[in-house]
């Protein structure tokens, strides 16, 4: 380090900094509480398969969130570091929700116990 002295954030600029997280804690909530059961219940995929997709997405975070992190930081553009990033997110956003949705019965991919 260059010898400059680090203060720490007040707990009002921490508040701020938090609260952009907030719309995604909003919608990621009911989500990842409302999907296993809708893919287990109404879809009649495994418990077991629904489990280990979710794994799957949390394993893989390991590997694309640092990824994604070193691009953001090193991304020059006249909008800035992190807003294209963000603008480039909405539309990849949109197509997985509706994946989540649309996507498994439009692929056939239902359980022996799914009711018709």
């Amino acid at each position: 380090m260059n010898g400059a002295t680090h203060q720490p954030l007040s707990k009002r600029l921490l508040f701020f900094f938090g609260l952009s997280e907030m719309p995604l804690a909003i919608a990621a909530l009911p989500l990842l509480t409302f999907i296993p059961n809708y893919y287990i219940q109404d879809l009649g995929l495994s418990a077991a398969l629904v489990g280990t997709a979710l794994l799957i997405a949390r394993l893989s975070d390991v590997v694309t969130d640092p990824i994604v992190g070193y691009l953001s930081d090193h991304t020059r553009s006249r909008f800035g570091r992190r807003r294209i990033w963000m603008v480039a997110g909405v539309p990849i956003s949109m197509l997985s929700a509706y994946a989540l949705f649309f996507l498994v019965p439009i692929l056939g991919l239902r359980g022996s116990s799914c009711r018709q």
